[in-house]
């Protein structure tokens, strides 16, 4: 069977829905924790070189972030991110923290867990930058 275009969107498809499952099911919340993620960024055929992402609290109480992730590479990993401000101490009222990591592949992402508080009052975002450092994408943690 002739390598096409067609074929090879199909394989571009799996993969992304094989990721998708894979983040899902890597991302198990523990009792009393709620989760908050970018989703999955995808960068066609480019190098990724990091995902990084931005927490703020905006509210009047701290939030505890119990853990945090980065989801890298073409066979979906959630990594301890390479430097992380967020952990262990808690997030203050008007403060923001950050965390990023490294990634293999075309696909990237962030999440983070709060083990106390309120996710109404945080905002985040996550960014994926190519290894020449040019920002691919964006997306919102929610």
């Amino acid at each position: 069977m002739p390598f096409d275009r067609s074929n090879r969107l199909a394989r571009y498809l799996l993969g992304v829905i094989a990721a998708i499952g894979t983040l899902s099911l890597a991302c198990v919340v523990q009792a009393g924790e709620k989760p908050l993620s970018s989703g999955i960024m995808i960068a066609g055929n480019s190098l990724i070189a990091r995902t990084t992402c931005l927490i703020f609290n905006i509210g009047t109480k701290p939030v505890t972030i119990s853990s945090a992730a980065v989801f890298v590479g073409p066979e979906g990993q959630n990594v301890p991110p390479d430097s992380d401000s967020c952990l262990p101490a808690p997030l203050s009222p008007n403060t923001a923290c950050g965390f990023n990591g490294g990634s293999g592949g075309v696909y990237g992402g962030g999440n983070a867990f709060v083990k106390k508080g309120s996710l109404k009052n945080l905002r985040g975002a996550c960014r994926l930058t190519s290894d020449s450092g040019v920002v691919v994408q964006i997306l919102p943690m929610q």
